[in-house]
């Protein structure tokens, strides 16, 4: 962001300031810039040393206030779009965060890193669609981002398009056989288009690979009871209810295999 603003042809840096900086006198830099901020407001390369010193001096809120001061000076530097939308992050403000990276994106629309930030904000509020444009965005920026290509697998099926989350998980795993977690999403999200024969098979292959996990009894259970195979699904998971009888997510396929083996009332 400073080397967009030196080439923009800013005034120079009070000599006086970038001294008292150098001493470390903080407070004096601060002073000396917002001197010469009151002649000239819209100098965003000094309000951006302002957020800079404020940051380092443990003073988040009057940090973000001079990168708002910068972004409003010179809207056109995607960079300190980008920084403010960190600074609202940390100061736990994802919509104004949001709202800013959009405004960084709409200036460098391929900017990866800024893409990777708006799916992190995105996630935080709970908007999986724009989660997923992020990623796929990405991908087609980086398309070896193999990082970017589960998070795309992971963020279809999250909004249901089952079919193509599978296909982006093969393509994954292809490339990365060894991945636990990844492997066991992919069983996910067959079992919830109703593939479970192709989920069993997944699971088979998850044991040869890694033994009979905890992981993979959960889920092997999850995916019994699903396919109406109450009787198979219990069998694993009264032990596992035996060890951990709060876990909700065995407690759901417990509830799962009881109403498929027509108990109403105890499911």
């Amino acid at each position: 962001t400073l080397v967009a603003l030196r080439a923009l042809a800013q005034p120079e840096v009070p000599p006086s300031g970038l001294a008292a900086e150098g001493e470390k006198r903080w407070s004096d830099a601060i002073g000396i810039y917002r001197a010469a901020l009151s002649n000239d407001p819209q100098r965003a390369d000094l309000w951006l040393r302002i957020a800079t010193i404020e940051n380092s001096l443990g003073h988040p809120e009057a940090a973000t206030d001079a990168l708002q001061r910068a972004a409003t000076a010179n809207p056109a530097l995607a960079g300190v779009q980008f920084q403010l939308a960190q600074s609202y992050s940390i100061a736990k403000k994802p919509r104004l965060a949001m709202d800013a990276i959009e405004r960084a994106l709409a200036l460098e629309p391929n900017n990866v890193e800024f893409l990777r930030a708006r799916a992190q904000y995105a996630n935080w509020l709970g908007k999986g669609s724009i989660a997923g444009d992020s990623y796929e965005r990405i991908l087609a920026v980086t398309p070896n981002d193999d990082a970017a290509l589960l998070n795309v697998a992971r963020a279809r099926s999250w909004e249901g398009r089952l079919d193509d989350a599978v296909r982006t998980f093969k393509m994954y795993l292809e490339k990365h056989p060894e991945d636990k977690d990844a492997r066991l999403d992919y069983i996910r999200a067959e079992a919830w288009r109703g593939e479970f024969a192709a989920a069993l098979r997944g699971l088979e292959d998850y044991q040869s690979r890694f033994g009979a996990t905890r992981e993979y009894l959960q889920e092997k259970a999850r995916v019994l009871a699903s396919a109406h195979r109450p009787t198979a699904a219990m069998k694993l998971i009264l032990p596992l209810l035996e060890e951990t009888p709060d876990d909700y997510g065995d407690n759901f396929s417990r509830t799962v295999a009881l109403y498929y083996e027509k108990e109403p009332r105890d499911a």
